[in-house]
Parts: C-alpha cells; sequence; structure tokens
C-alpha cells in the first residue's frame, strides 16, 4: 500500500463538525464466548475473518468462530520451538490488509503470525539505537519504547515502502528530567523498517491538552488511517478533541465532541510520575479507549469509558467530520472492525456470572444506514 497525498479538508487549526445525532440507538447481537481453555489475561484481536485471542500467560493465539464463537485449534505455547514465543505482551493486526499480526514478547521480540499458513515465525526485536542512546534528545528513537498501557490493543499499520507505523512511548529514564519539555518536543509514533525492525525516526507531536493538563502516565492513545485519502485520526486518552493529520504529520483541522457523561477531573496532574495516584485515576476518571475507520462507509468510530471501575462505555459515530451517534454501549466495549456487512467488538474484560463461570462476549450489528 503506498499512501496518497489528498487536499485539505478544513483550514489548518481549524475545529470542524457538527452534531447531527441520526442515530440514537444499535440493537446489538451477541454470543458468549467460552473462554475455559484461555487465562483470561490478554485481548482479542480481528485478523481477516477470524476472531484471535491473543493469550498474555500462555503465549498462544486461541482462534474463535466470528459466526459462532467457538473454539478453535489452538497455535502457539510458552517456549523457544516452532510456533511457541516467550513473554507475550500484546498482538496487532498489520492494518489494512489485516492477514498478519505481529506479537510483542517482554524483550521487543517480533513474532509474525502469518493467517495463511497458520504459522508464528520469530523474525527479530524492534530497535531503538539504544546502544547508541541520546539522552534527552526527543528527536532520537533511542529515547522511546513500544507504546505503554496495552489493555486496549496497540494498532500498527503497514504505511508502504516496507514500513510500519506504530505508537510509541518516552522512556522517562532516558531523560535527566520530566518536565514540559516532553509535550514541546516530545513525539508519538515510529517508523519501522520491516526487513530489519529498525525504528527508522519517530514523529509527530503530543497535543496542547497536555501542557495545560500535564499527566504522564495517560499519555497512551489509539490512531486510524483512510488510506484512500492519507488521514490519519489520532485520539489521546484523556482528550476529547480527534486530532486529523495528512500522513504523516501535517495537522489539518481538530475534530470531535465529548461524549455525554464522561469526566476527566484527574486527581493527580503534574510530571511527578505517581503510580499510585494513577491506579486511583484509571478506576475513577474517564478516557477514550480505541478508534476504527470504515473505509467503505466512511464512518469513524470512537469508544470512550466513563471509568475503568465500571467499564461503562460510549460509542461515538463521525460520519465525514458529522457526531451522527453517540450510544451507550455494554461496558468494556472494543471495536475490532467489519466482516461483511456486519461490525464486530468485544468485551475486552471477562465477565464472571453468578454460577461463577467465567467468558467474554462478542458483538456485532448490522451495517449502518445514516443519512445527514
Amino acid at each position: 500500500m503506498m499512501l496518497t497525498v489528498a487536499c485539505d479538508k478544513a483550514t489548518v487549526g481549524n475545529h470542524v463538525g457538527k452534531k447531527t445525532l441520526a442515530v440514537t440507538d444499535i440493537q446489538l447481537d451477541s454470543i458468549v464466548i467460552s473462554g475455559d481453555s484461555t487465562s483470561f489475561d490478554g485481548h482479542f484481536e480481528l485478523i481477516d475473518t477470524s476472531l484471535v485471542f491473543v493469550d498474555r500467560l500462555y503465549c498462544k493465539l486461541f482462534p474463535f468462530s466470528i459466526h459462532t464463537g467457538k473454539p478453535e485449534m489452538p497455535i502457539g505455547g510458552h517456549g523457544r520451538g516452532p510456533n511457541e514465543m516467550i513473554g507475550v505482551i500484546s498482538g496487532s493486526v498489520i492494518s489494512p490488509a489485516d492477514t498478519s499480526m505481529w506479537i510483542l514478547d517482554s524483550s521487543n521480540g517480533i513474532y509474525q503470525f502469518s493467517l495463511k499458513s497458520g504459522t508464528i515465525k520469530f523474525l527479530s526485536r524492534l530497535d531503538f539505537s539504544w546502544d547508541k542512546l541520546e539522552r534527552n534528545n526527543y528527536d532520537s528513537p533511542s529515547i522511546y519504547n513500544t507504546m505503554q498501557m496495552t489493555s486496549f490493543g496497540v494498532s500498527m499499520m503497514d504505511v508502504g515502502d516496507n514500513e510500519v507505523l506504530m505508537p510509541v512511548s518516552i522512556v522517562n529514564r532516558h531523560l535527566d528530567e520530566i518536565n514540559s519539555e516532553r509535550y514541546n518536543k516530545g513525539h508519538i509514533f515510529g517508523l519501522v523498517d520491516k526487513a530489519s525492525l529498525k525504528v527508522k525516526k519517530v514523529f509527530g507531536s503530543k497535543p496542547e491538552y497536555y501542557k495545560d493538563t500535564p499527566v504522564p502516565l495517560f499519555e497512551f492513545f489509539d490512531y486510524t488511517l483512510n488510506p484512500q485519502d492519507s488521514t490519519l485520526f489520532v485520539n489521546h486518552a484523556p482528550d476529547s478533541l480527534i486530532y486529523c493529520y495528512r500522513y504523516p504529520d501535517t495537522l489539518l483541522y481538530t475534530m470531535g465532541f465529548e461524549p455525554q457523561g464522561l469526566h476527566r477531573d484527574f486527581s493527580v496532574v503534574g510530571y511527578e510520575i505517581n503510580f499510585d495516584g494513577f491506579k486511583k485515576d484509571i478506576e475513577n476518571v474517564s478516557f477514550n479507549t480505541g478508534l476504527y475507520y470504515d473505509t467503505v462507509d466512511d464512518l469513524l468510530f470512537r469508544t470512550s469509558m466513563t471509568d475503568y471501575k465500571s467499564g461503562n462505555s460510549i460509542l461515538q459515530i463521525y460520519e465525514g467530520i458529522d457526531l451522527v451517534a453517540e450510544v451507550r454501549v455494554p461496558p468494556f466495549f472494543k471495536m475490532l472492525g467489519r466482516v461483511n456487512d456486519r461490525y464486530y467488538a468485544v468485551r475486552f474484560e471477562p465477565i464472571e456470572t453468578t454460577d461463577e463461570k467465567i467468558h467474554f462476549i462478542l458483538y456485532s450489528f448490522d451495517k449502518l444506514s445514516i443519512s445527514k
């Protein structure tokens, strides 16, 4: 895939779009997925038309039928042999082809799962040039690592020229001081060479939001791309705005409206790394959890959570730049993608029933017909 260059949709720096709210409810179909064979510690990915649970504890991939939720033969295991992995952290389908997955281990090793062959192969390790550390140089890949906070998944995308786009986080110990410079100079994306797995460069900026509300432990984000016109959509966890760039990093405009019922009152604001404060806030403060762009109908889906303690979730749907739907969805709701004319989502935290059984839930809903 080669990215094209599109004309601006709006004046640079403008906030665009309006609320039409043509849709007030979505009828969801649901299927219970028994995760008894899994450790329940992991996350789901939609790879082509297959639903796969990436199990961090067992270092396995557990496929399920997207149509029935029935389990299929697991792949992988813990070890160094064929199809085995060590210390799985997360897996990410490489969009937009969605036929292979990169799986990251605890040492930045990358395994590639091929849907066609059904095999897992170790590639190499991501190279951030830590052996040539340039302390305090925000333009150097050496002060970054893969994005932290992977509970909601880590998006990776093939952007052509044998390169993969991935989100990155600043490694605080590679800085002499944690201060405002991280928001003036820090970057959010890394560009990885597929052959060598070397992070060639870092780019993209943190939004103005953080300059007024510095919360270093809430810097995780999600992004998605419209490959037809190279529009890159980025949504940071604590910020209501969706930032729209011409790939790679030319800001075109912002869009998006704060979902009703969200509250972003952090108990700890500042540059101090306070893990106790983070644990308190993640349970009680609202944040955004994911973005998904449907190229067929030009729809952008954003999910947000009122608080992690309850998991109460809100789904917004944007058609072009306009908000056309905002609905309450089941707790811990994560959009996965589209298969034919149906959208799929999952409850990413397992649920325990009154009879002490534990399972996940797969949701689906029909193609939306939205008119302004």
